[in-house]
């Protein structure tokens, strides 16, 4: 088998590129390297392109007709900031690429398309936590671009009858992520914690009381993984191992690097909405699959990626 992976080359796309790899598969990996690195790529049967997939028929420059394919698009804009501050940007990175994929898919030997997305789509009531058939309704701009690419994929891949499944992930985490994505809290924090004390405290906005689950980035593998391979159709949501707020998240950061660093605490506006948890309404007949990585245990990890990686 092919897989072709948009976005190939990121922090989620990479370590999906790599494990694939290694499992034998054939990966091409296209990216723009607006943040991705492709050295992190190179390994037996990977192959990468460098390539902007929101310009006309990109993809087909690079499938083979003959072979056909799985294509996972993990190319979306990842940083909930950017969407607020440079919109007509964040519509660029996110919905253009997977409306150019829905132009031409008919020309494309691909059986069936993975789009990965954000809770942030869903609406901000009471419901926690939210299931596949909470409402959508976004609470901010990041959210309601990737809805948009999302209602386009449903829209003309179920036309077309191709095959697809929408994955909305919680805030992904862990070794090597960036600290403009929307799981980037763990990472400033981390270097926070590691590399800024003495020097000031860190500040967290809406008094730290953002609350959501997080997952480590080789659960978010295992999940993409294995909806891939048993083939779970529709939208599918991975929950994360546990939830907390981020004075939690910091607390057991500072708690796990034995440095009693300060920290401070602001109102003002984010991006984001303050209470988001997923959860699946998928049984275990259809899909059986659970994270394995504890918050602590993948703090501890991602702390130790930054020692090892200092500025």
């Amino acid at each position: 088998m092919k897989l072709i992976i948009g976005g190939g080359a990121g922090f989620i796309g990479g370590a999906l590129s790599r494990e694939f790899a290694s499992l034998g598969m054939d990966v091409l990996a296209i990216d723009d390297l607006r943040s991705g690195l492709p050295p992190l790529l190179l390994q037996k049967r990977l192959t990468f392109e460098k390539a902007d997939l929101s310009q006309p028929k990109a993809l087909k420059r690079y499938i083979d007709g003959k072979s056909p394919a799985v294509y996972i698009h993990v190319a979306g804009q990842s940083d909930p900031a950017m969407s607020v501050d440079q919109p007509e940007k964040d519509l660029e990175r996110t919905v253009l690429p997977v409306l150019r994929l829905t132009e031409t898919i008919s020309d494309l030997p691909i059986e069936s398309v993975i789009l990965i997305s954000t809770g942030e789509v869903l609406s901000g009531d009471a419901q926690e936590p939210k299931d596949e058939d909470t409402s959508v309704n976004p609470q901010n701009p990041y959210g309601a671009t990737h809805l948009l690419a999302e209602r386009y994929l449903q829209y003309r891949l179920g036309e077309q009858g191709v095959p697809f499944s929408i994955v909305r992930l919680p805030p992904v985490y862990g070794p090597g992520m960036r600290q403009a994505s929307e799981g980037g809290f763990i990472a400033r924090a981390a270097r926070f914690v590691l590399d800024g004390y003495p020097y000031w405290s860190m500040r967290l906005k809406n008094n730290g009381l953002k609350y959501r689950d997080y997952l480590y980035i080789d659960d978010a593998v295992s999940a993409i993984t294995s909806i891939m391979t048993e083939k779970v159709r529709g939208v599918v949501h991975v929950s994360g191992y546990e939830a907390g707020t981020e004075r939690e998240v910091f607390t057991q950061l500072r708690f796990l690097s034995g440095r009693d660093v300060p920290l401070e605490y602001e109102g003002g506006f984010d991006p984001v909405g303050r209470t988001r948890v997923l959860t699946t309404n998928r049984n275990s007949s259809e899909w059986d699959w659970m994270a394995a990585v504890s918050l602590s245990e993948g703090l501890r990890k991602t702390l130790d990626y930054f020692r090892g990686h200092p500025k």
